[in-house]
């Protein structure tokens, strides 16, 4: 809960600082401008996921493990080679996106100022992926500050070139260069924490440790897709079906999003701790039933004050978003429970279990939201919603626990055995 807490003021800090940037690039620019400058901050923003491709994920994993007893000897070098595998992993899936967008811009023509917005705010996505691999050590090291530093550093210089920038009135261009700057900025202090003053060994990937390594996060990446990504398009989905139940669900998706905060947090707070033998030997649903304690309190609470919150924040035209709001906080206990049985099962190595199950229940969950909408609508698609998510808690939670019954079977009572050891040797 401590690393957790840190974790949770570094993001409440980080959107203080984009809201602030926010702001004060609208104000700088004219609304077609600052139209295609969202449009390419977004884009961007996909870009950084896309290029991630689970890597930050695994290689919180793997290099928690690595603090194990019997894992000493090689474990500086080892971190230098995962880290530097990941981010040419990075590097490789960015550069051809990064590619496309210099040729867009030369065929289209679209000016000078635009062309290099698109192609600093794309850069910026690589960066952003790449400080996420070298910072995936310091969370596995409970190094959890030097992750609100470097996000502190980053979005502090941001702003603080953003207002230069506006006060010069410079346009797309220079903005786009700003985030470069910044993006560099945070990944070069991370680098020097990590090689400098943490003594990682930088050991150069090879073509092997970099193929392996994406072929193991791969099916993280893929999960990852299915649990966000593909959530993602339902309101777009409903936009077919109606505009207006697509504006209450878009109402519904804003409420929860500070509510769900926590989880993703702690999910990557637990990591370290599930990388002992202690650890992986304690009952599953003791966490997961404490956390979606929890997350019923916040849900009952938002059912309580969306009646009055949402009209006095959106506006009286939207409180028959109320009623789908309420329903779609019911996703937040589940969410609660499900996210350390996500950690407990991939600190199992179980990932793969889910690739199937997870496309198949995203996909569903949407065509239950489309028949909710052609039954009774916004409301009933909202029902629909929450079951995606209870049937994500059901499978998680099975392969959790079997992945934790055999565990008990199979390993030694010493807490301080070894874990697995890692094959990216150098």
């Amino acid at each position: 809960m401590s690393d957790s807490a840190q974790l949770l003021i570094s993001q409440g800090l980080t959107v203080v600082a984009t809201s602030l940037a926010a702001i004060t690039i609208a104000r700088s620019l004219e609304p077609a401008d600052w139209g295609i400058f969202a449009a390419f901050l977004g884009l961007s923003l996909a870009l950084s996921l896309v290029s991630d491709f689970g890597i930050g994920t695994w290689l919180l994993r793997e290099l928690s493990r690595l603090v194990e007893p019997g894992q000493r000897g090689h474990r500086s070098r080892h971190v230098g080679l995962l880290v530097t595998s990941g981010m040419l992993v990075n590097t490789v899936i960015a550069l051809p996106l990064v590619a496309g967008a210099i040729i867009w811009s030369v065929a289209s023509r679209p000016g000078v100022g635009v062309s290099i917005a698109l192609v600093s705010l794309l850069l910026y996505g690589l960066l952003s992926a790449g400080a996420n691999a070298l910072e995936a050590h310091f969370r596995a090291r409970r190094k959890v500050r030097l992750v609100l530093s470097a996000s502190l550093l980053e979005k502090g210089a941001l702003v603080a070139m953003l207002l230069a920038v506006a006060g010069m009135g410079g346009g797309l261009g220079a903005i786009g260069l700003t985030y470069v700057a910044a993006g560099l900025m945070r990944v070069a202090f991370d680098a020097f924490v990590l090689f400098g003053r943490h003594g990682v060994p930088v050991v150069r990937p090879t073509p092997g440790s970099s193929l392996a390594l994406a072929r193991d996060s791969f099916p993280i990446a893929l999960n990852a897709a299915s649990l966000n990504l593909i959530p993602r398009l339902d309101t777009l989905v409903l936009i077919a079906l109606s505009t207006t139940s697509a504006a209450w669900f878009a109402i519904g998706e804003r409420v929860l999003g500070p509510a769900l905060l926590l989880p993703a947090t702690l999910g990557g707070a637990l990591y370290p701790f599930m990388a002992t033998q202690a650890a992986r030997r304690a009952a599953p649903w003791k966490i997961a039933g404490a956390l979606g304690a929890l997350g019923a309190v916040l849900a009952a609470i938002g059912f309580v004050l969306a009646p009055f919150l949402i009209p006095l924040l959106f506006g009286d035209s939207y409180r028959e978003a109320v009623a789908v709001s309420q329903v779609m906080l019911l996703v937040v206990p589940i969410v609660y429970a499900t996210s350390p049985l996500l950690v407990i099962a991939y600190s199992h190595g179980r990932e793969r279990s889910f690739l199937a199950p997870f496309v198949i229940l995203s996909l569903g969950g949407t065509l239950a939201i489309v028949a909710g909408q052609a039954a009774g609508g916004a409301t009933l698609a909202a029902v629909g919603y929450v079951a995606r998510s209870g049937l994500f808690l059901v499978v998680v939670g099975s392969v959790a626990f079997v992945a934790w019954r055999q565990h008990l079977e199979t390993s030694p009572d010493d807490a301080s055995a070894p874990g697995r050891i890692s094959p990216y040797t150098p």
